[in-house]
């Protein structure tokens, strides 16, 4: 519950954009994300999530590094946007794309 409730706060907070893209996000297209996951000490409380596209969200817990640098030169990220989905990544104790 508290989940949901957050995250449909943080939507609204974030305008309905992307946190990487800044793009309006369509219905099926927005997803949440745990900043620090569950199984390494997060939670569902409102500071911990953030609303971000759907392939984004993917391509932040692609295991395979290789597999996550095609899908960002894919989706054209600029620098900036690879570096703010690495620091998810790191977060997700993933290696850097």
């Amino acid at each position: 519950m508290e989940f949901n409730d957050n995250r449909v706060s943080k939507y609204s907070a974030q305008r309905g954009r992307c946190k990487i893209l800044n793009i309006p996000l369509e219905l099926d297209e927005i997803s949440c994300h745990r900043i620090v996951p569950k199984a390494l000490g997060g939670n569902d409380k409102y500071q911990n999530l953030v609303i971000m596209h759907l392939n984004i969200h993917k391509l932040v817990h692609t295991k395979n590094a290789e597999i996550a640098k095609k899908v960002a030169q894919k989706l054209k990220l600029s620098v900036d946007q690879i570096h703010e989905v690495n620091n998810y990544r790191i977060k997700q104790e993933l290696s850097e794309i």
